[in-house]
């Protein structure tokens, strides 16, 4: 009974860190949006990252403004992918946005430098 205890709570708090902040995506997926045009990119890299390189098409909302500026993100009838360095800031920012209402929230998986 213990053992399959620990592998249910193993597989819930696997399933639901997977699940936070957003959805994880591929970067063939992310392509796939974008070239349908049905997805607002969002970089939440400094501006001197987004400018040194980005994603065709993102916008630059740096992760410290996600919360002033979540009206620009929200009111998108796109879906959102959000993009950071590695991931790790784009689970913040999608639970950021969630709190606000945002539903359909994806991450590209490992970030711009899992991309490359």
């Amino acid at each position: 009974k213990n053992i399959m205890e620990n592998i249910i709570n193993s597989y819930t708090i696997f399933h639901t860190n997977s699940k936070k902040g957003g959805t994880k995506i591929s970067c063939q997926s992310l392509i796939s949006l974008s070239n349908q045009d049905q997805a607002l990119i969002v970089d939440l890299r400094s501006s001197e990252a987004f400018n040194s390189g980005h994603i065709t098409a993102s916008i630059n909302i740096p992760v410290n403004d996600v919360s002033r500026r979540s009206n620009e993100i929200i009111n998108s009838t796109k879906s959102v992918v959000l993009v950071c360095e590695t991931g790790s800031s784009s689970t913040n920012a999608g639970e950021t946005l969630k709190k606000e209402g945002l539903k359909d929230i994806f991450i590209l998986r490992g970030g711009i430098n899992g991309g490359r």
